[in-house]
């Protein structure tokens, strides 16, 4: 049978052009090698008009590209207030390939506060992309990420039209104000939500978060939590020795 994803179920459409291929649509295949096989039109009774009639190979189509199906799709995650960098991308995209976080549908303006306009470096390899040093402070979500088939020459979003898969920024969007724990005894906090958390994300109890300090005289344990439950939602904190306190800082797995 033809390629799925392929116009005219992977028949090329006649052309008066000698040598000319043409199947005059949009290809949705999956990306990927596949072997090209010719039927003369006068060597049938009936015309090339199924598979059983093109028996002769003449060839590979390379179709670039990420790897997408209709119902399923690629997901990759970067965190709020780090770097963002995708490796092992999967597809059979060229080197110096781009693909752009899109606020909405492919083709429309990256999200505010991602790297480059949500665009990123061009690809070594067109497995590995990253978007600089700069840090995301993009909000959480789910975002689209879109290919442009042009390389290095993408510079516009409406250059980007080809769905490639999902974008996840994970990051808190809530927690309560205020914490309270009892004196020597391990505490649990929770109510704690946000996109991507997971039981593998931990807290610190510090004097400021990023750059402040956990005394040593306070948590004997450690300050850091000590469990993590309800995907992302809860930690368990240690005991501290005297009355203080502290900013509760996060950090993703």
């Amino acid at each position: 049978r033809g390629v799925y994803g392929f116009p005219n179920l992977g028949i090329s459409v006649a052309s008066s052009v000698v040598g000319y291929v043409s199947w005059e649509g949009p290809v949705w295949a999956f990306a990927g090698n596949y072997q090209l096989c010719w039927c003369g039109a006068d060597a049938t009774t009936t015309g090339c008009k199924s598979p059983k009639d093109f028996l002769v190979p003449f060839g590979r189509l390379v179709l670039n590209g990420p790897a997408v199906l209709p119902l399923a799709a690629q997901q990759f995650r970067c965190v709020r207030m780090r770097q963002c960098e995708i490796e092992r991308f999967e597809g059979t995209m060229p080197p110096t390939s781009k693909i752009m976080l899109a606020s909405g549908e492919c083709g429309t303006e990256g999200p505010g506060g991602m790297p480059l306009k949500g665009q990123s470096l061009p690809s070594k390899d067109g497995f590995h992309f990253y978007w600089g040093r700069e840090v995301v402070t993009a909000d959480p979500g789910k975002y689209r990420l879109c290919w442009c088939t042009e390389g290095q020459a993408c510079v516009l979003p409406q250059q980007y039209l080809s769905y490639s898969g999902i974008m996840q920024i994970k990051f808190p969007t809530y927690s309560p104000l205020r914490f309270f724990c009892g004196l020597a005894r391990p505490c649990n906090i929770s109510g704690i939500r946000g996109e991507g958390l997971s039981n593998d994300d931990r807290v610190m109890l510090l004097t400021k978060c990023g750059a402040g300090t956990a005394e040593e005289a306070t948590f004997l344990e450690g300050a850091f939590s000590m469990a993590t439950f309800d995907e992302g939602g809860t930690f368990l904190l240690p005991a501290s020795v005297q009355a203080v306190s502290y900013q509760v800082c996060w950090c993703a797995a």
